[in-house]
């Protein structure tokens, strides 16, 4: 058990949760192109949200961008106002260096996601932990609760996220799960002959690392044969931007039984249970959810 620093005006007047959010380097047509992960935007409204229900707390939060994990970081966390954060790509593996400690489900599945300060004695510590496969798993068993343990499952990609995303599945009883992605697809004809077709997929790629025009090289190309339409079951895409993604579409013309389960319901259950983990108390999930929904759409 983690013993939460906890926000009180005796203990503590300022407590930050800061968004830890990097930059994504890409080479595009032979050159460095620098582009934002795309979280900004969810983030500050989860932000907005949060502040709202901190009200009275003397709870504030920032953005901290930097490109690298370097002393920008590092003073951050050692602040002593530091109250958390909450880690995006690319660094979900990079700052776990500079904790304390993980969590059983962040050390399992090798990234982290969540920086909560804690004391033990008289030491100030930093503890790990993962919310993303906590989103994912919630995120399918409130859309298709009559999936349970699947007989096989698709992962597309190979990331921190794709980890956490197989700890998901495995804690729902997938039997089996496969691996798609770009390094894997000359070697990979979607899944085994002998092995079953999935009945849950998540994808925790870009949406522009995805594709159905076979034309396009730079992408991963996504087959009609992802999905069996003879069986219910869900799809999850962790990309929130577009909220309409390749493989949503794909899976809505191949297979319209299955459940379909954009990002931004991922982003709001493991939001919920890092609120929680910061705040020890209940997140009112409704408010937040009205709020972080409206303005997303609004702004899609």
């Amino acid at each position: 058990m983690f013993e939460i620093l906890r926000s009180t005006t005796s203990a503590m007047r300022l407590r930050i949760v800061r968004s830890v959010h990097g930059l994504v380097l890409r080479k595009m047509a032979g050159s460095t192109k620098t582009e934002s992960s795309g979280s900004k935007c969810l983030g500050s409204v989860s932000a907005a949200s949060f502040l709202k229900l901190s009200s009275g707390l003397h709870i504030y939060s920032e953005f901290l961008e930097t490109a690298n994990v370097g002393e920008k970081i590092k003073a951050t966390l050692a602040a002593p106002d530091f109250g958390g954060a909450s880690v995006t790509i690319p660094f979900k593996l990079d700052v776990i260096p500079l904790l304390d400690k993980l969590s059983p489900a962040a050390e399992a599945i090798g990234a982290m996601n969540t920086i909560i300060p804690a004391t033990e004695g008289e030491n100030r510590m930093l503890h790990g932990g993962n919310t993303d496969w906590l989103g994912i798993r919630e995120s399918i068993r409130s859309r298709a609760p009559s999936i349970g343990a699947s007989a096989a499952a698709l992962v597309v990609g190979a990331g921190g996220t794709a980890r956490a995303a197989i700890f998901a599945l495995q804690s729902l009883g997938a039997q089996r799960i496969y691996l798609f992605s770009r390094s894997l697809i000359e070697t990979l004809d979607v899944w085994p002959a002998e092995g079953p077709a999935p009945t849950v997929i998540v994808s925790t790629v870009p949406a522009s690392a995805t594709t159905t025009d076979s034309t396009n090289p730079g992408a991963v190309l996504l087959p009609l044969a992802l999905f069996d339409a003879t069986v219910n079951g869900a799809v999850v895409d962790m990309a929130y931007k577009p909220a309409e993604t390749h493989l949503l579409t794909l899976a809505k013309s191949a297979a319209p039984n299955w459940a379909r389960v954009v990002g931004v319901e991922v982003l709001l259950e493991q939001g919920y249970a890092q609120f929680e983990t910061w705040m020890g108390r209940r997140c009112p999930k409704h408010v937040v959810s009205k709020s972080v929904v409206e303005k997303y759409f609004a702004a899609a």
